[in-house]
């Protein structure tokens, strides 16, 4: 068993400590209590650990799903190139990421396509199933790698052009929210430094007070929401939830049957891809799945198929489906193929852009809470000098 190193990084230590010099000097401006300073302590240093263990979970996926991508591009590219497994692999080892190269190390003598299916055991994704499907078959069958890997190659262009995507509009919102957070305290700022005396007053209000403790406590949990929102990108989906939904997602539909396009252009015929498809596929979809395939041994018609589709809550479903069975009756003749393709592309794209409109959505959602904080602040403020009003008047 061979032991794997961790290289220790500074860069969470760092960050932490950034975010408790931070929220020192934020209770340092905001309050005049030193208990109220400790307990601030106490909250960033809870707020850091979460937001940073989720930040470097989320880091690690990305960067693996990243490496992931750039193996499969290179590896294809040089077998189409070299021609033998043994060539394509040692030429992508020396351009590949250290993680991989350390993995392999101890692998000199083991054939390529053993490593390349032990890198499964980092590269959890549906898509590197299909990669490994591919190479097996060029290894037995041979043929042109480069058309087989066509619409494999493309859903790898496609999986990083998105995460370009995401990572852009995380930046984007992420400066956004923290802009909208600066100008909100700005008010802050100026009763503290224009109108010191009276700031102070109205921090003897309990009110006013922890007031500023939750507003404080707001753009916090704000900023853990938006790297909660950006983590779920990129985290592993959950187990799903016991109750059984009346539609199934889209998005398992096109993750299940990207592999089962990748399934038949590597030359697997229809009923076969559809079994290595249920056995990938997780969750609902996989039990729906093998549903399928026990219901086409019983009834060699369309009715299984539209059965299929009608789980789901989108039309292009179903004719993606008939389109299949008459696939799998014509031996996969090319024009039905083509329209097949054509087919998935659209609810791929369609099932794309719903997603990242989702996101976008959620995110500007999260960028409105600044300005709930500044109402929160105005109230606060009208609440600290009435109270101050109050006292003036009955002294």
């Amino acid at each position: 068993m061979k032991k794997k190193t961790h290289k220790l990084s500074l860069e969470p230590v760092i960050h932490f400590l950034t975010i408790l010099l931070l929220g020192l000097s934020i209770s340092y401006v905001t309050f005049d209590d030193q208990g109220l300073m400790l307990l601030n302590l106490f909250v960033f240093s809870f707020f850091a650990f979460f937001y940073i263990q989720r930040s470097l979970k989320a880091k690690a996926i990305e960067n693996t799903k990243l490496m992931m991508l750039t193996f499969i591009d290179q590896f294809i590219a040089s077998l189409s190139v070299h021609k033998t497994l043994l060539a394509a692999f040692d030429n992508t080892l020396e351009v590949s990421d250290e993680r991989i190269k350390n993995e392999l190390h101890t692998f000199s003598e083991v054939d390529p396509l053993e490593k390349i299916e032990y890198l499964a055991s980092i590269f959890k994704a549906n898509i590197y199933q299909s990669f490994i499907k591919n190479i097996r078959t060029y290894s037995e069958i041979g043929g042109d790698i480069l058309l087989m890997s066509s619409f494999l190659l493309k859903e790898v262009a496609e999986e990083r052009t998105l995460m370009m995507k995401y990572r852009q509009l995380t930046n984007q919102t992420f400066i956004e929210l923290l802009t909208g957070w600066f100008f909100v305290f700005l008010i802050i700022l100026m009763l503290k430094f224009a109108v010191s005396d009276i700031y102070l007053q109205l921090l003897m209000n309990p009110i006013f007070t922890y007031g500023l403790e939750m507003f404080i406590l707001l753009i916090l949990a704000s900023v853990y929401m938006h790297k909660y929102v950006t983590s779920q990108i990129y985290m592993e989906k959950k187990i799903r939830r016991r109750k059984k939904m009346k539609h199934l997602s889209i998005n398992d539909f096109v993750e299940s049957f990207s592999y089962f396009r990748n399934n038949l252009s590597s030359g697997t015929n229809v009923y076969k891809s559809l079994e290595m498809t249920a056995t990938q596929s997780q969750g609902d979809i996989g039990q729906e799945l093998f549903h399928l395939i026990n219901e086409i041994k019983i009834q060699q018609n369309v009715t299984p198929f539209i059965h299929f589709s009608s789980r789901f809550n989108d039309p292009l479903v179903k004719h993606i489906m008939v389109n299949i069975y008459q696939l799998m009756i014509n031996g996969g003749e090319s024009s039905l193929l083509f329209e097949f393709n054509h087919l998935f592309d659209r609810i791929y794209e369609t099932n794309t852009a719903l997603n990242y409109h989702h996101l976008k959505q959620h995110y500007e959602n999260i960028n409105q809470m600044p300005m709930l904080g500044s109402g929160i602040l105005v109230i606060l403020i009208m609440a600290g000098v009435i109270g101050l009003l109050g006292t003036m008047i009955y002294v």
